[in-house]
């Protein structure tokens, strides 16, 4: 196994993974633009199929909030367990949203946080908000949706 991952540090540093993938790809269509044309982006399921094959133990994943439970009557401040809330898998401040993510590639465990984002690179409201638009009228901003949260922890 050691042997393995050797092997596979030592390729990839001879060549990085995106010029990996684009000799793999003779289309070159593993690039995707945004509609600014600012941003390029890989698809999740090709860069996880592009990862597995430099390295077969490539792992990923998300954190989960904290819940931090009060139970002693006398003290409604005292924290007596700290456990994860697997009923969320997003962070939030009360007026907009965050994930937590990690990969681990070659042994070497990397952690990002992203935010919620819309197709315009906005951060999302947590609930649904009245704003004003560039006409001056009043329009309703959608609030995060599950959805929004599964492209912010793909990506």
């Amino acid at each position: 196994m050691e042997e393995v991952i050797k092997n596979g540090i030592e390729a990839a540093l001879k060549v990085s993974f995106v010029e990996s993938y684009k000799k793999k790809d003779t289309n070159n269509s593993f690039s995707q633009f945004d509609p600014k044309k600012v941003l390029t982006y890989t698809p999740w399921a090709k860069a996880v199929e592009e990862a597995l094959r430099l390295d077969p133990n490539f792992d990923f994943g998300w954190n989960h909030p904290s819940l931090y439970l009060r139970s002693n009557p006398n003290d409604p401040n005292a924290i007596t367990a700290v456990v994860e809330d697997k009923n969320r898998n997003y962070f939030t401040d009360g007026n907009t949203c965050w994930v937590e993510t990690w990969c681990v590639l070659f042994g070497k465990k990397k952690e990002m946080t992203l935010p919620v984002m819309d197709a315009t690179n906005k951060a999302i409201p947590l609930k649904d908000t009245e704003e004003i638009n560039k006409k001056g009228e009043k329009v309703i901003r959608k609030g995060v949706t599950s959805m929004d949260v599964n492209k912010a922890i793909m990506r």
